[in-house]
């Protein structure tokens, strides 16, 4: 059975989303962390859609994408993880998993604005503590 994706932040459709937010995918089952890229992983903006930098994060069954910078404000945004994101077993996803959200103009006290490398998900204590927070929470 291929994996799925259970959850994804910010909700699709949602409005209103920090600018400091990064886009975060649950799956069903561990994937193989290699085919989780920012080529399997995506974050765009506008008509025809322009890739937003960023870093992909993965760990116990949740990948995160860190844009590179703030996100731009009131606008919309579409994430995207691709059938080359594949579970442990190899299978990937029966199809593309994509869903849109739409900023607003504020950001979250203590979110960081730039992307993280695997690195630094293991030097937490650098960060901001709300940033900590929700890398625990979020990366647990």
């Amino acid at each position: 059975m291929p994996p799925t994706v259970g959850l994804s932040t910010p909700r699709s459709g949602a409005n209103g989303v920090p600018l400091n937010s990064s886009a975060s995918a649950t799956f069903s089952e561990e994937m193989d962390r290699s085919t989780l890229t920012a080529t399997t992983f995506t974050l765009t903006a506008g008509e025809p859609p322009v890739p937003i930098p960023g870093t992909v994060i993965y760990n116990n069954a949740i990948a995160v994408f860190w844009p590179a910078a703030l996100l731009t404000s009131n606008r919309t945004f579409t994430a995207t993880i691709t059938n080359g994101a594949k579970s442990s077993f190899g299978l990937g996803l029966s199809a593309n998993y994509a869903w849109s959200f739409t900023t607003g103009t504020t950001k979250v006290p203590g979110l960081p604005a730039v992307s993280y490398t695997h690195l630094d998900v293991y030097k937490r204590q650098e960060l901001a503590p709300d940033a900590q927070r929700w890398l625990d929470y979020n990366l647990r």
